[in-house]
């Protein structure tokens, strides 16, 4: 994953960590969706399908999309709240991956958490952009195995 990221020179948009839950990947804000949207630009439908590709794990893993958001109100027709904003980058990255045939959707699920999750202050535009993000948690191999059963 480290070598993809550098490989593409994205270390400002991707970034990696181990969690106590397993493998956290986080795609930050200006990566795939513009403000306020939660559709996926065209122009970053290839990252998202090689993105896809580096989630064929054999075994598979369960793997759980998240998004987030500042604490900014969202005022347009399509989202009631910040919240429903986060679901649905989450559900839309999702279905992107899971359009890959290497993959088994039953191994996804999203959620969304809105502004209630921030990883910096929601005081400054720096610290509200890094609140919004999409992330890839990937589970450990035997939390998948105990899913399953």
């Amino acid at each position: 994953m480290e070598k993809f990221i550098k490989d593409k020179k994205l270390e400002h948009q991707l970034e990696t960590k181990m969690t106590s839950e397993g493998l956290l990947i986080t795609i930050k804000d200006s990566i795939f969706f513009d403000s306020g949207k939660a559709t996926i630009r065209k122009v970053d439908v290839p990252l998202a399908k090689e993105i896809s590709n580096l989630l064929v794990i054999n075994p598979p893993r369960n793997i759980i999309i998240s998004g987030h958001t500042d604490n900014m109100p969202i005022k347009n027709s399509e989202f009631q709240s910040n919240w429903h904003l986060s679901v649905m980058r989450a559900v839309n990255f999702m279905g992107l991956l899971i359009e890959n045939p290497k993959l088994d959707a039953k191994v996804f699920s999203a959620k969304g958490y809105g502004e209630y999750k921030p990883v910096a202050s929601n005081k400054t535009a720096e610290g509200r952009s890094k609140n919004r993000r999409v992330e890839v948690l990937i589970l450990p191999r035997g939390a998948a195995e105990t899913n399953e059963k």
